[in-house]
Protein backbone atom coordinates (compact mmCIF):
# COMPACT_ATOMS: atom_id res chain seq x y z
CA UNK A 1 0.00 0.00 0.00
CA UNK A 2 1.28 3.26 -1.11
CA UNK A 3 0.86 6.21 1.25
CA UNK A 4 0.46 9.87 0.32
CA UNK A 5 3.73 11.77 1.43
CA UNK A 6 3.02 14.39 4.15
CA UNK A 7 2.91 18.07 2.84
CA UNK A 8 6.04 20.27 4.43
CA UNK A 9 4.57 21.81 7.68
CA UNK A 10 5.98 24.92 5.72
CA UNK A 11 3.28 24.67 2.71
CA UNK A 12 1.05 27.56 2.30
CA UNK A 13 -2.36 27.12 0.19
CA UNK A 14 -4.67 30.07 -1.67
CA UNK A 15 -8.20 28.77 -2.57
CA UNK A 16 -8.52 27.30 -6.65
CA UNK A 17 -9.87 29.55 -9.25
CA UNK A 18 -13.84 29.98 -8.38
CA UNK A 19 -13.73 28.97 -4.88
CA UNK A 20 -15.39 31.30 -2.35
CA UNK A 21 -16.21 31.02 1.11
CA UNK A 22 -18.60 32.32 3.73
CA UNK A 23 -17.90 31.97 7.47
CA UNK A 24 -21.43 31.13 9.40
CA UNK A 25 -22.72 30.94 13.23
CA UNK A 26 -22.27 27.33 12.95
CA UNK A 27 -18.97 26.89 10.55
CA UNK A 28 -18.00 27.40 7.22
CA UNK A 29 -20.20 27.30 3.54
CA UNK A 30 -17.87 26.81 0.84
CA UNK A 31 -18.41 26.86 -3.03
CA UNK A 32 -17.20 26.65 -6.28
CA UNK A 33 -19.13 28.50 -8.70
CA UNK A 34 -17.44 26.79 -12.13
CA UNK A 35 -18.44 23.50 -10.87
CA UNK A 36 -21.74 24.37 -8.85
CA UNK A 37 -20.31 22.16 -6.07
CA UNK A 38 -20.60 23.54 -2.20
CA UNK A 39 -19.84 22.09 1.02
CA UNK A 40 -20.43 23.39 4.64
CA UNK A 41 -17.58 22.38 7.19
CA UNK A 42 -18.02 22.76 11.28
CA UNK A 43 -15.83 23.71 13.62
CA UNK A 44 -13.01 22.85 13.92
CA UNK A 45 -12.34 22.29 9.92
CA UNK A 46 -14.29 25.12 9.64
CA UNK A 47 -11.49 26.90 11.37
CA UNK A 48 -8.38 25.18 9.42
CA UNK A 49 -10.17 26.10 6.22
CA UNK A 50 -10.48 30.02 7.33
CA UNK A 51 -6.69 29.54 8.40
CA UNK A 52 -5.38 27.82 5.19
CA UNK A 53 -7.36 29.43 2.62
CA UNK A 54 -6.27 32.88 3.75
CA UNK A 55 -2.33 31.50 3.10
CA UNK A 56 -1.13 30.73 6.89
CA UNK A 57 1.32 27.60 6.62
CA UNK A 58 0.45 23.84 7.82
CA UNK A 59 2.39 24.49 11.06
CA UNK A 60 0.64 27.85 11.91
CA UNK A 61 -2.78 26.44 11.36
CA UNK A 62 -2.27 23.69 13.40
CA UNK A 63 -0.47 25.79 16.03
CA UNK A 64 -3.85 28.21 16.29
CA UNK A 65 -6.78 25.74 15.84
CA UNK A 66 -5.05 23.39 18.88
CA UNK A 67 -5.88 26.29 20.96
CA UNK A 68 -9.30 27.12 19.36
CA UNK A 69 -10.68 23.69 19.40
CA UNK A 70 -8.55 22.54 22.89
CA UNK A 71 -6.37 20.04 21.19
CA UNK A 72 -3.27 18.01 21.81
CA UNK A 73 -0.36 19.54 19.49
CA UNK A 74 -0.45 15.98 17.61
CA UNK A 75 -4.26 15.90 17.02
CA UNK A 76 -4.00 19.60 15.52
CA UNK A 77 -1.46 18.50 13.31
CA UNK A 78 -3.49 15.60 12.08
CA UNK A 79 -6.68 17.22 12.02
CA UNK A 80 -4.83 20.14 9.43
CA UNK A 81 -2.93 17.43 7.49
CA UNK A 82 -5.91 15.51 6.88
CA UNK A 83 -8.19 18.58 5.60
CA UNK A 84 -5.33 19.99 3.64
CA UNK A 85 -5.09 16.62 1.94
CA UNK A 86 -8.70 15.91 0.95
CA UNK A 87 -8.93 19.73 -0.09
CA UNK A 88 -5.97 19.37 -2.24
CA UNK A 89 -7.09 16.28 -4.00
CA UNK A 90 -10.82 17.68 -4.07
CA UNK A 91 -9.26 20.71 -6.26
CA UNK A 92 -10.39 23.14 -3.34
CA UNK A 93 -7.08 24.76 -2.51
CA UNK A 94 -3.56 24.74 -3.63
CA UNK A 95 -0.16 25.04 -2.54
CA UNK A 96 1.12 28.77 -3.27
CA UNK A 97 5.09 29.94 -3.08
CA UNK A 98 5.54 30.69 0.39
CA UNK A 99 8.26 33.70 -1.72
CA UNK A 100 7.79 34.87 -5.40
Amino acid sequence: MTQTPTIPASACFRTTPGTLWSAQAGGVIVGDHVRNDWMQLAYPEAAVWDLLARGRSIADTAGRVRWIAGLSPEAAQTLVQGCADRWLRENRIRQWPTSP
